[in-house]
């Protein structure tokens, strides 16, 4: 007995090299004339290989990539699979993937952005409100609408939008006359104190034999309700900036940070496990930044820490919380880990250097007497504000090793 003969569309499909891909997300639209820059989240998916096949430059596009390109890659993501020079365009995803593996590790729960927050439903703050729903209270904010962003559409852009919502005046006319109908319902059973829910008014409005009318003198007499009733009816955003993602963006999905990190030697931690980050410096718009697991992060300052970090130094950071912005950028707020723990720990002392324009620099307890003064954090952290109270500049080193002497002679 012989097999069915497969269909020619069959038969392509079984020996096409090209699996299925999602459709690549919009790039969100940039206020910058001169320069959009890349988007604040992947738009495309990247894709991995077998190693085995890497190395032969098979990637389950249309062609190979080329083998010395291919052999050092882990992850691609491409553009476009034929050109008209016959070439497939692609570019190494090493960044979006690595950066979505460190956050994981990092393990912290995105929270829900301020503009996303009902301030009539909750009375915590918004900041440490999860972006997803639970089992028993789903998700009281709105993140995706069916209409457009008005403030983003162009000239042509509104005027073609506005040509297609005024086939739909029947319809809006019925949906406000419906919805005065169960407001003006609602008010005589307050006005009587018999309870109700927003389903049995629409049900009874609707069982209504004739159909409600549009009082026009009450839109006349409150304009901001026709406002509100055009705004729900085709579903515009009513937040100044939209969401451009969902508020998680696909970056994590553990909805709380009740957890503990348990270090396979000393068991459940107290605090959260600090991650290794780089100091950006100072930024004029979100204060004192740093690098922490391929975010740029906005980290609390302190007086008696350095203005001008170095750069090219390793610190320890302990992330706090973190949320996707309206914009998709990721927000993330750390602290830095306290040399005071360190010292604690360590029994060591902070040594100031008159040299190199008053840097300061931490020291071993075993360390030599020199030429500085030797004195504990709170003593330190005593005189770095002290000196911070009379300005800074090129007399700060001064001023600190004159104030060390006098700690010293009393």
């Amino acid at each position: 007995m012989t097999s069915k003969a497969a269909s020619p569309a069959a038969n392509l499909l079984r020996n096409s090299r090209l699996m299925a891909m999602p459709t690549p997300i919009p790039v969100p639209k940039s206020t910058n004339i001169f320069s959009s820059g890349p988007p604040p989240f992947p738009t495309r998916q990247a894709i991995a290989t077998p190693r085995a096949s890497a190395h032969r430059g098979e990637w389950g596009l249309k062609r190979d990539l080329p083998l010395r390109v291919s052999r050092k890659t882990h992850y691609v993501r491409y553009d476009d699979l034929d050109t008209i020079d016959h070439m497939t365009t692609f570019e190494s995803a090493h960044d979006d993937v690595y950066t979505l593996k460190k956050w994981q590790e990092m393990g912290l729960a995105l929270h829900r952005d301020t503009s996303l927050t009902d301030a009539t439903s909750f009375s915590s703050p918004s900041s440490l409100m999860p972006v997803f729903d639970s089992e028993t209270k789903p998700e009281t904010y709105k993140w995706r609408y069916k209409g457009p962003n008005l403030k983003e559409l162009s000239a042509d852009e509104l005027e073609e939008y506005i040509s297609k919502i005024s086939k739909r005046s029947d319809e809006f006319y019925d949906f406000v006359a419906r919805k005065q109908a169960v407001a003006k319902l609602q008010n005589e059973y307050t006005a009587i104190g018999q309870p109700y829910t927003e389903e049995q008014l629409i049900k009874e409005v609707n069982s209504r034999e004739v159909k409600p009318e549009v009082d026009t003198r009450e839109l006349r007499s409150t304009p901001i309700s026709l406002e509100r009733y055009t705004v729900e009816f085709l579903d515009l955003p009513h937040h100044a900036d939209p969401p451009v993602t969902h508020p998680s963006a696909g970056l994590y999905y553990v909805r709380s940070n009740a957890h503990c990190h348990n270090d396979p030697e000393q068991g459940p931690q107290e605090v959260r496990k600090s991650v290794p980050g780089r100091d950006f410096g100072m930024s004029s718009t979100v204060g004192v930044t740093a690098g922490i697991a391929g975010v740029v992060a906005t980290v609390q300052q302190r007086s008696y820490e350095s203005r001008r970090p170095d750069r090219m130094a390793v610190n320890q950071f302990i992330p706090l919380k973190a949320k996707i912005s309206t914009s998709g950028r990721i927000m993330l707020d750390a602290d830095r880990v306290l040399d005071e723990a360190k010292i604690e720990a360590s029994g060591r002392m902070m040594r100031f250097s008159g040299n190199n324009g008053g840097a300061w620099r931490n020291w071993g307890s075993g360390g030599g007497e020199g030429t500085g003064r030797r004195l504990t954090i709170n003593k330190f952290k005593k005189t770095w504000d002290d000196v911070a109270q009379k300005g800074d500049g090129k007399h700060a080193a001064e001023n600190l090793v004159q104030l060390l002497r006098n700690s010293t002679k009393k």
